[in-house]
Protein backbone atom coordinates (compact mmCIF):
# COMPACT_ATOMS: atom_id res chain seq x y z
CA UNK A 1 0.00 0.00 0.00
CA UNK A 2 1.27 3.55 -0.67
CA UNK A 3 0.75 6.68 1.36
CA UNK A 4 0.58 10.27 1.45
CA UNK A 5 4.65 10.35 2.46
CA UNK A 6 6.22 8.48 -0.16
CA UNK A 7 6.34 5.31 2.12
CA UNK A 8 4.88 1.80 0.32
CA UNK A 9 4.54 -1.57 2.50
CA UNK A 10 4.00 -4.72 2.28
CA UNK A 11 3.98 -8.23 3.94
CA UNK A 12 4.28 -11.37 1.79
CA UNK A 13 3.83 -15.09 2.57
CA UNK A 14 3.84 -17.59 0.47
CA UNK A 15 4.47 -21.38 -1.07
CA UNK A 16 5.97 -22.86 -4.26
CA UNK A 17 8.76 -24.22 -6.49
CA UNK A 18 12.25 -22.13 -6.40
CA UNK A 19 11.80 -19.08 -9.47
CA UNK A 20 12.63 -15.09 -9.88
CA UNK A 21 9.90 -13.76 -7.33
CA UNK A 22 9.68 -10.47 -9.59
CA UNK A 23 11.80 -9.46 -12.44
CA UNK A 24 14.80 -7.33 -12.44
CA UNK A 25 13.77 -3.49 -11.53
CA UNK A 26 14.54 -0.07 -10.28
CA UNK A 27 13.56 2.84 -8.47
CA UNK A 28 14.17 6.10 -7.36
CA UNK A 29 13.25 5.31 -3.60
CA UNK A 30 15.16 3.00 -1.14
CA UNK A 31 13.58 -0.29 -0.61
CA UNK A 32 13.85 -2.30 3.01
CA UNK A 33 13.52 -6.00 2.52
CA UNK A 34 13.47 -7.73 6.00
CA UNK A 35 13.55 -11.92 5.07
CA UNK A 36 11.88 -14.11 8.16
CA UNK A 37 11.58 -17.35 6.51
CA UNK A 38 13.05 -18.85 3.05
CA UNK A 39 16.31 -19.40 1.18
CA UNK A 40 16.69 -16.72 -1.48
CA UNK A 41 19.34 -14.69 -3.57
CA UNK A 42 19.00 -10.95 -3.71
CA UNK A 43 20.55 -9.93 -7.32
CA UNK A 44 21.49 -6.29 -7.51
CA UNK A 45 23.30 -4.96 -10.54
CA UNK A 46 26.40 -6.87 -10.93
CA UNK A 47 26.48 -8.65 -7.21
CA UNK A 48 24.57 -11.40 -5.69
CA UNK A 49 24.29 -12.48 -2.10
CA UNK A 50 22.53 -15.63 -0.63
CA UNK A 51 20.27 -14.65 1.87
CA UNK A 52 17.55 -16.14 4.48
CA UNK A 53 15.60 -15.30 7.80
CA UNK A 54 17.19 -12.75 9.19
CA UNK A 55 19.21 -10.82 7.26
CA UNK A 56 18.06 -6.98 5.94
CA UNK A 57 18.08 -6.53 2.43
CA UNK A 58 19.10 -2.28 1.99
CA UNK A 59 18.47 -1.38 -2.11
CA UNK A 60 19.14 1.60 -3.19
CA UNK A 61 17.81 3.79 -5.67
CA UNK A 62 18.41 3.63 -9.06
CA UNK A 63 19.89 -0.06 -9.13
CA UNK A 64 18.34 -2.98 -10.59
CA UNK A 65 17.70 -5.67 -8.02
CA UNK A 66 15.53 -9.07 -7.51
CA UNK A 67 14.88 -12.05 -5.50
CA UNK A 68 15.19 -15.38 -6.76
CA UNK A 69 13.72 -18.23 -4.49
CA UNK A 70 16.32 -21.03 -4.13
CA UNK A 71 13.92 -23.50 -2.37
CA UNK A 72 10.48 -24.66 -1.84
CA UNK A 73 10.67 -23.53 1.84
CA UNK A 74 8.27 -21.00 2.20
CA UNK A 75 9.28 -17.41 2.19
CA UNK A 76 8.46 -14.56 4.28
CA UNK A 77 9.27 -11.06 4.10
CA UNK A 78 8.63 -7.37 4.98
CA UNK A 79 9.12 -4.47 2.20
CA UNK A 80 9.27 -1.05 2.78
CA UNK A 81 9.74 1.38 -0.24
CA UNK A 82 10.90 5.43 1.20
CA UNK A 83 12.36 8.65 0.38
CA UNK A 84 14.79 9.48 3.40
CA UNK A 85 14.79 13.26 2.28
CA UNK A 86 10.44 13.09 2.59
CA UNK A 87 10.52 11.98 5.72
CA UNK A 88 14.20 13.30 7.61
CA UNK A 89 16.19 10.42 7.88
CA UNK A 90 19.87 11.06 7.02
CA UNK A 91 21.80 7.62 5.46
CA UNK A 92 24.73 9.32 4.70
CA UNK A 93 26.66 7.64 7.75
CA UNK A 94 25.85 4.25 6.73
CA UNK A 95 28.30 2.86 4.83
CA UNK A 96 28.68 1.92 0.74
CA UNK A 97 29.36 -1.63 1.22
CA UNK A 98 25.66 -2.01 3.53
CA UNK A 99 23.16 -3.93 1.25
CA UNK A 100 22.66 -7.11 3.08
CA UNK A 101 23.52 -7.71 6.65
CA UNK A 102 22.07 -10.02 9.87
CA UNK A 103 19.85 -8.99 12.20
CA UNK A 104 19.35 -12.47 14.26
CA UNK A 105 22.07 -11.08 17.07
CA UNK A 106 20.11 -7.86 16.80
CA UNK A 107 16.56 -7.89 19.09
CA UNK A 108 15.74 -5.15 18.88
CA UNK A 109 15.61 -4.40 15.41
CA UNK A 110 14.08 -7.55 14.39
CA UNK A 111 11.52 -6.65 16.89
CA UNK A 112 10.66 -2.99 15.01
CA UNK A 113 9.56 -5.56 11.94
CA UNK A 114 7.56 -7.96 13.88
CA UNK A 115 5.15 -6.10 15.09
CA UNK A 116 4.22 -3.72 11.70
CA UNK A 117 1.89 -6.38 10.91
CA UNK A 118 -0.41 -5.82 13.58
CA UNK A 119 -0.48 -1.96 13.39
CA UNK A 120 -1.16 -2.57 9.54
CA UNK A 121 -4.12 -4.19 10.77
CA UNK A 122 -5.18 -2.20 13.40
CA UNK A 123 -4.05 1.64 12.83
CA UNK A 124 -5.54 4.21 9.72
CA UNK A 125 -3.48 5.10 6.92
CA UNK A 126 -2.07 8.00 8.33
CA UNK A 127 -1.31 7.02 11.60
CA UNK A 128 0.58 3.96 9.98
CA UNK A 129 2.41 5.47 7.56
CA UNK A 130 3.54 8.06 10.77
CA UNK A 131 4.51 4.68 12.88
CA UNK A 132 6.62 3.42 9.71
CA UNK A 133 8.76 6.79 9.46
CA UNK A 134 9.14 6.50 13.33
CA UNK A 135 10.51 2.47 13.12
CA UNK A 136 12.73 3.78 10.24
CA UNK A 137 14.34 6.55 12.27
CA UNK A 138 14.88 4.33 14.83
CA UNK A 139 16.49 1.01 13.01
CA UNK A 140 18.83 3.83 10.48
CA UNK A 141 19.70 4.89 14.49
CA UNK A 142 20.45 1.32 16.11
CA UNK A 143 22.04 -0.02 12.32
CA UNK A 144 24.71 2.71 13.22
CA UNK A 145 25.43 1.83 17.19
CA UNK A 146 25.17 -1.62 16.77
CA UNK A 147 28.63 -3.51 16.14
CA UNK A 148 27.36 -6.77 16.07
CA UNK A 149 26.64 -6.87 12.25
CA UNK A 150 27.48 -9.31 10.36
CA UNK A 151 27.29 -8.55 5.89
CA UNK A 152 27.02 -11.28 3.68
CA UNK A 153 29.39 -11.51 1.61
CA UNK A 154 28.46 -10.74 -2.06
CA UNK A 155 29.31 -13.14 -5.59
CA UNK A 156 30.04 -11.05 -8.56
CA UNK A 157 28.52 -11.99 -11.33
CA UNK A 158 30.75 -11.27 -13.90
CA UNK A 159 34.03 -8.98 -14.20
CA UNK A 160 32.95 -7.97 -17.82
CA UNK A 161 29.58 -7.33 -16.56
CA UNK A 162 30.75 -4.94 -13.37
CA UNK A 163 33.40 -3.13 -16.01
CA UNK A 164 30.49 -2.60 -18.73
CA UNK A 165 27.96 -1.15 -15.70
CA UNK A 166 30.87 1.17 -14.37
CA UNK A 167 31.76 3.27 -17.37
CA UNK A 168 27.84 2.96 -17.99
CA UNK A 169 27.11 4.92 -14.95
CA UNK A 170 30.02 6.83 -15.00
CA UNK A 171 29.04 8.15 -18.89
CA UNK A 172 25.66 7.76 -18.19
CA UNK A 173 24.25 10.94 -20.02
CA UNK A 174 27.66 11.20 -22.70
CA UNK A 175 27.53 7.85 -23.93
CA UNK A 176 26.50 7.58 -27.58
CA UNK A 177 25.80 3.69 -28.13
CA UNK A 178 25.78 0.42 -27.28
CA UNK A 179 28.81 0.20 -29.90
CA UNK A 180 30.94 2.55 -27.74
CA UNK A 181 30.54 0.54 -24.58
CA UNK A 182 32.05 -2.84 -26.76
CA UNK A 183 35.06 -0.74 -27.74
CA UNK A 184 35.53 0.20 -24.52
CA UNK A 185 36.07 -3.21 -23.27
CA UNK A 186 37.06 -4.90 -26.51
CA UNK A 187 34.47 -7.06 -27.15
CA UNK A 188 31.64 -7.39 -29.69
CA UNK A 189 28.28 -5.49 -29.47
CA UNK A 190 26.71 -8.74 -29.58
CA UNK A 191 28.47 -10.27 -26.63
CA UNK A 192 27.81 -7.27 -24.79
CA UNK A 193 24.07 -8.32 -25.34
CA UNK A 194 24.56 -11.43 -24.82
CA UNK A 195 26.09 -10.55 -21.26
CA UNK A 196 22.82 -8.19 -20.37
CA UNK A 197 20.32 -10.39 -21.06
CA UNK A 198 21.79 -13.66 -19.34
CA UNK A 199 22.66 -11.15 -16.04
CA UNK A 200 20.40 -8.89 -16.15
CA UNK A 201 17.60 -9.98 -18.60
CA UNK A 202 17.56 -6.93 -20.38
CA UNK A 203 19.43 -5.16 -22.99
CA UNK A 204 21.99 -2.85 -22.70
CA UNK A 205 20.32 0.17 -24.43
CA UNK A 206 16.81 -0.66 -22.13
CA UNK A 207 19.45 -0.52 -19.20
CA UNK A 208 20.82 2.57 -19.96
CA UNK A 209 17.14 4.56 -20.95
CA UNK A 210 15.89 3.72 -17.57
CA UNK A 211 19.10 4.68 -15.29
CA UNK A 212 18.51 8.25 -17.75
CA UNK A 213 14.73 8.18 -16.71
CA UNK A 214 15.31 8.03 -13.46
CA UNK A 215 18.09 10.68 -13.36
CA UNK A 216 15.54 13.37 -15.22
CA UNK A 217 12.75 12.27 -12.66
CA UNK A 218 15.15 13.49 -9.76
CA UNK A 219 15.83 16.52 -11.33
CA UNK A 220 12.55 17.34 -12.15
CA UNK A 221 11.47 16.39 -8.48
CA UNK A 222 13.98 18.69 -7.78
CA UNK A 223 12.25 21.70 -9.69
CA UNK A 224 14.23 21.70 -13.09
CA UNK A 225 12.16 22.08 -16.18
CA UNK A 226 11.57 18.95 -18.36
CA UNK A 227 12.04 20.47 -21.86
CA UNK A 228 15.94 21.18 -20.23
CA UNK A 229 16.45 18.13 -18.51
CA UNK A 230 16.13 15.88 -21.09
CA UNK A 231 18.95 17.27 -22.80
CA UNK A 232 20.87 16.76 -19.49
CA UNK A 233 20.33 13.77 -18.99
CA UNK A 234 21.43 12.48 -22.72
CA UNK A 235 18.40 12.26 -24.67
CA UNK A 236 18.76 13.72 -28.21
CA UNK A 237 15.16 15.10 -28.46
CA UNK A 238 12.04 15.96 -26.57
CA UNK A 239 9.75 13.87 -28.39
CA UNK A 240 11.48 10.64 -27.48
CA UNK A 241 12.06 11.21 -24.04
CA UNK A 242 8.42 12.86 -23.22
CA UNK A 243 6.90 8.99 -24.93
CA UNK A 244 9.62 7.46 -23.21
CA UNK A 245 9.17 9.33 -19.64
CA UNK A 246 5.65 8.73 -19.81
CA UNK A 247 5.59 4.72 -20.84
CA UNK A 248 7.93 4.51 -17.42
CA UNK A 249 6.12 6.63 -14.65
CA UNK A 250 2.45 6.35 -16.19
CA UNK A 251 2.34 10.17 -16.32
CA UNK A 252 3.71 13.07 -18.44
CA UNK A 253 6.77 15.09 -16.95
CA UNK A 254 5.44 18.11 -16.76
CA UNK A 255 2.83 16.04 -13.91
CA UNK A 256 6.10 15.37 -11.91
CA UNK A 257 7.31 18.94 -12.24
CA UNK A 258 4.10 20.18 -10.17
Amino acid sequence: MEYANGIRYNYASAEGKPGVLAQLHCHNRFELLYITGGSMAHVVEDRKYLVKSGDLVLVRPSTYHHLERLSEQPYVRYDILFDPERIGIDLTKLPEEMEVISLLNNPIADGLFRKLNYYHENLEPAAFAKLVEQMLFELFLNLQLFSDTTHREKIFLSPILTRALAYINENLFTITDVDEIARMLYISPSNLYYLFRTSLHQTPKKYITEKRLLAAQRKIFAGNRPTEVYKECGFRDYTTFYRSYTARFGRPPSEDGK
